[in-house]
């Protein structure tokens, strides 16, 4: 979500990505499907390639395309059924990432996560029904490994053949406009009416279907090391059910950093941030009403922001699931 682009990371772009370019073929010939990698960003395909293979060797697991991107590429849901004694009953976990084409580690954490999920040592996320959409804007993503590092919206067409992209995260039909940009060249330009993008649709269709048995929803995010809950349409509204959101979101933060001592603080979207709607995290707790709702800004703290070196998505993701392993147990008990 944050926005700023610190001028040490964008010194380094050119040079990083005629690199990228370089290896980009070797890499994928190189990669086996068997496990997400955690020493470098996966093409798109490699996701693919891995979510298959993950769903054709497991049976808790399925994979399913919810829709189309603008340019045509799958977007792809992968359900992990429930399993042990409260199969079935303990409700459905919904996890969302790389809606924003530069922050790459969202997915790469989102691929590690389904990962742990399946290998879950105590049970505890077993319990649940899991939906994971670990990309949710393949178009954006692929132009910022491509084209242009920083990129954040989708691909698609605006009324200025200048300016291409949506922000997704600013599309959703929630008090949608709120501190996003009618001008089709702004990085929070929040399209032409609310859910005007396939993705956002797609999106928003999987989740509806859901509805009734949707315990929590997570959107990652990079950068900022937060852990953010609603509203973020309104400094003065409070959104229901706030209270079990910031106890629950410590219980995370604390399960986060005994892993890697690195600090999550457990904050406001609007109070604490700025202003903006249209955003998965407010549309699922307004119009879904999905008791616990957060938008995870992953590491770091800044200094590198969204160019974070591969070196960071083992650790980055170990500490995630251990966090939020800590707060399904949490919702479980309840």
């Amino acid at each position: 979500m944050t926005q700023h682009i610190p001028k040490v990371v964008s010194e380094r772009i050119s040079q990083q990505d005629s690199e990228r370019l370089t290896k980009r073929s070797a890499a994928t010939q190189s990669y086996d499907c068997s496990k997400p990698r955690d020493d470098k960003y996966m093409t798109f395909e490699e996701m693919e390639c891995f979510l298959k293979n993950l769903c054709e060797n497991s049976t808790r697991a399925s994979l399913t395309s919810i829709g189309k991107s603008t340019e045509n590429r799958d977007i792809w849901m992968v359900h992990l059924r429930s399993e042990g004694p409260k199969a079935g009953g303990a409700g459905a976990i919904w996890v969302e990432a790389g809606i924003h084409a530069r922050e790459w580690i969202s997915s790469a954490v989102g691929l590690h996560l389904l990962k742990d999920l399946l290998q879950d040592d105590d049970g505890t996320a077993g319990h649940f029904d899991v939906y994971v959409v670990p990309m949710a804007n393949p178009d954006g993503y692929e132009y910022s490994r491509t084209s242009d590092r920083f990129w954040r919206k989708n691909r698609s067409k605006t009324s200025k053949p200048e300016c291409s992209g949506v922000d997704l995260n600013r599309n959703w039909g929630f008090h949608y406009g709120v501190g996003a940009s009618d001008f089709e060249c702004s990085e929070v330009f929040k399209g032409a009416a609310a859910f005007s993008e396939p993705e956002t649709k797609a999106l928003r269709d999987a989740m509806k279907k859901l509805k009734d048995n949707l315990k929590m929803v997570l959107s990652l995010h990079s950068y900022g090391q937060q852990l953010l809950y609603p509203w973020g349409y309104s400094k003065k509204e409070t959104a229901p059910d706030t209270e079990e959101l910031i106890e629950k979101g410590r219980v995370f933060a604390d399960a986060a950093r005994a892993r890697h001592d690195k600090v999550y603080t457990v904050v406001n979207s609007a109070g604490d941030l700025y202003t903006a709607s249209g955003a998965t995290d407010d549309w699922a707790k307004g119009v879904l009403e999905v008791k616990y709702t957060y938008t995870l800004e992953l590491r770091d703290e800044g200094f590198h922001g969204f160019d974070l070196d591969p070196s960071h998505i083992l650790p980055c993701s170990e500490e995630v699931w251990d966090g939020l392993r800590a707060l399904l147990k949490e919702i479980l008990a309840e």
